[in-house]
């Protein structure tokens, strides 16, 4: 089996590295080599892909006369845990599979098994490799676990693991080679006696693990564990780590497999193995220099106050004297650099270095009131003007859909949208973007800070202002991205506040009592760098969000039928049921804390917990209110005889197992209505299982 998928992964590379892909002829190719892996989930986002292009494309069926309710492009069958924007391809992964996708959500791959399954996924520089690190316990005893395979064929680079004391626990940021073939994540030791927590990197390779003192976030690491960028912990900035030689760098970027760094006033590349070399005409390097990663390219920023010999004016007087040097990027190929540790910048440009976030590879680049889109996706930098501001500009940045400039006039910001329409403008110390329709603002006055939700509107005349009711030792405040509306403030001793969207104090609690401090998801933890975030089991791009179809954006929990009408359960407790026309839903509201459907008789309930019933479908249809009564769970059998273990018997067939190896995915619900077809519940859609088709999931 492993041979076949081998072989098959790498036809389909092939294929992508032969020049300009037809996409009809691609999709033609990983339909077939998936539906011989079992691959289903890719095979039909691949036919929802071919029904709507312009003429059709024709592919076949993998699941014969099954349907689907739900958009499955850019979805997963369970939740998404890690998105990566390589621009010509997303990547993106659940806690067992990777996916890989062209931007218009067509599948350019069969999808590849992960090692180990769950925990958190890293993919490496260029988008060839993705790893796992999973903390399992077993026999009372804690370790790491460290997986890497290869993303075209899902070939295994990497398997080992590291076994943790019982004052050590995982603290999550990962860094993963060029090659897969090392890992870097952080270690977190307690000392209970003095109850101090210390943060150290462990370096996970084929032959050895080892831990590095002292660091946290690591950001880059070379084959073998030969160099690792990370930040310093306290006052110490970022640091250069080869074996047991640590180095103070003013920046550092890492490449495929080379690294560069800033080491007091030189600019210097990292090879392979850890050794050093000039980087050639480079700038001179002044205050604030910096270098970063976008796309396939170094960026290297000089920073202020550079000093140069003047060249003179035009007839050649003053030369030789010294002169400031403008603020000036350094653009180099990483593979320029790769194949010629000499290899000069293929572009200068003057400006500051700001990449631009919610793009796949690009930098603002800004002088006075003009901003400028460097596009860094191809073989050459393509630099044009995005728009002309109301002021010179002092700081250009992407945050989350919007682009944020700071101006020259003190405390001065503006937000703009994907279509470059101001959103807000305003005097704050600081805005940061929090949802799609609010931002936080920071003010201080007298030394003393205060917070503010803004409503962000292209029209001036909807946006308002509400004041956070914050004390002043508050830090950190968190906006949630769903319902219920909060703001979070968290202050010393685990004091913590909350505050509503109307600005009034909510609640209060700290370490010694009170109530338990609420969950306020922000997204910036689903908001990597790039064109996509990731939410539940669905991937959306940061210039549109959520689509406005229900069906384009379900999250599901469960699913019934009853009386001819498909109901559908989504994770934030909404329902919707189908109506009398093809394709129809109608939205009932939510349900709060529904989790499942259960049964009062014949009678479709929403239950939580141990079957408490929350809500009541009734003739309309509608929802009423339940009683917190208990109702009968969902049972087993029907039609398809459901029995434990995930085991079902299709009609005028034999007993199958579901195999979620083969599969790809084993978070699913299996529920078996009145009518022919088994209902699989996926994260982000339903499958009605044509009998004939049950051997795709069954063994």
């Amino acid at each position: 089996m492993y041979m076949r998928t081998t072989v098959a992964g790498l036809l389909v590379a092939s294929t992508l590295l032969a020049g300009e892909v037809d996409p009809k002829a691609q999709a033609k190719t990983v339909w077939s080599e998936s539906l011989k892996q079992g691959d289903a989930w890719t095979c039909l986002q691949l036919e929802s892909w071919a029904r709507d292009r312009k003429p059709a494309v024709r592919l076949g069926s993998a699941l014969g006369d099954s349907t689907v309710v739900g958009e499955i492009r850019f979805a997963l069958p369970s939740y998404v845990t890690h998105v990566c924007d390589l621009g010509d391809r997303v990547v993106m992964a659940t806690a067992e599979r990777a996916w890989v996708a062209a931007p218009d959500g067509r599948p350019v791959q069969p999808s590849v098994r992960l090692r180990p399954i769950g925990g958190w996924q890293q993919t490496g520089y260029g988008g060839k490799v993705i790893g796992t690190v999973r903390r399992v316990r077993h026999d009372g005893k804690v370790a790491l676990e460290f997986g890497a395979v290869a993303l075209a064929d899902g070939r295994p680079q990497l398997e080992t693991r590291l076994e943790l004391t019982p004052v050590q626990h995982w603290g999550e940021e990962l860094a993963l080679s060029y090659d897969g073939k090392a890992f870097a994540t952080i270690v977190v030791t307690e000392d209970g006696a003095e109850r101090r927590r210390t943060r150290n990197v462990a370096i996970a390779t084929e032959k050895k693990t080892w831990i590095v003192g002292e660091c946290r976030e690591p950001y880059g690491i070379g084959p073998a564990g030969a160099w690792l960028l990370a930040r310093g912990l306290g006052d110490v900035g970022p640091l250069l780590v080869r074996g047991d030689k640590r180095t103070s760098i003013i920046a550092g970027a890492a490449g495929p497999g080379i690294a560069a760094c800033i080491i007091k006033d030189k600019a210097l590349l990292i090879r392979e193995d850890g050794t050093e070399a000039p980087l050639m005409d480079a700038p001179a390097l002044g205050s604030s220099a910096g270098m970063v990663t976008v796309g396939s390219w170094l960026v290297l920023a000089s920073g202020y106050g550079a000093q140069v010999i003047s060249a003179g004016d035009l007839l050649g007087e003053n030369a030789g004297g010294m002169t400031e040097q403008p603020s000036t990027l350094a653009l180099w190929r990483w593979a320029d650099l790769a194949a010629n540790p000499a290899a000069k910048p293929a572009a200068l440009i003057q400006g500051d270095l700001s990449p631009a976030y919610d793009r796949a590879a690009a930098l603002w680049v800004w002088k006075d009131a003009g901003l400028d889109l460097v596009d860094l996706t191809g073989e050459a930098p393509v630099r044009s003007r995005y728009l002309d501001a109301p002021a010179p500009i002092r700081w250009a940045t992407s945050d989350m859909h919007c682009l944020r400039l700071e101006f020259d006039k003190p405390q001065r910001f503006a937000l703009y949208g994907p279509d470059k329409a101001e959103l807000w403008s305003g005097e704050a110390q600081d805005v940061q973007v929090k949802r799609r329709d609010v931002a936080l603002t920071t003010h201080r006055k007298d030394g003393r800070p205060s917070w503010r939700l803004q409503w962000l509107s292209a029209d001036a005349g909807k946006r308002r202002s509400v004041t956070v009711a914050m004390p002043v030792e508050a830090d950190d405040l968190q906006v949630a991205v769903y319902q219920p509306d909060l703001v979070l403030g968290r202050g010393p001793n685990r004091a913590w506040w909350s505050a509503g969207f109307d600005g009034k104090a909510i609640a209060s609690g700290d370490a010694d009592g009170g109530p338990p401090r609420p969950d306020c998801p922000e997204w910036s933890w689903f908001a990597p760098t790039g064109r996509y975030y990731r939410e539940g089991a669905r991937v959306y791009e940061k210039a549109l969000g959520a689509p406005a179809d229900a069906m384009q954006r379900l999250q599901l929990a469960d699913a019934w039928r009853a009386g001819g009408s498909v109901m559908l359960l989504e994770t934030d407790g909404r329902v919707q049921v189908s109506g009398r026309k093809r394709g129809e839903w109608l939205d009932l509201g939510a349900a709060e804390g529904a989790q499942r459907f259960g049964l009062r008789g014949p009678v479709p309930v929403l239950v939580r917990d141990e079957a408490k019933v929350v809500a009541t479908m009734a003739s309309g249809p509608k929802l009423l209110p339940g009683d917190n009564s208990t109702a009968l769970e969902i049972p087993l059998g029907g039609p398809w005889r459901l029995a434990d273990e995930m085991r079902f018997t299709p009609p005028r067939g034999r007993q199958l197992q579901w195999d979620g190896e083969r599969v790809g995915w084993g978070e699913v619900k299996l529920r078996s209505p009145d009518g022919a077809g088994m209902f699989i519940v996926t994260a982000s859609a339903l499958i009605e299982l044509d009998p004939d088709a049950a051997r795709m999931f069954g063994k």
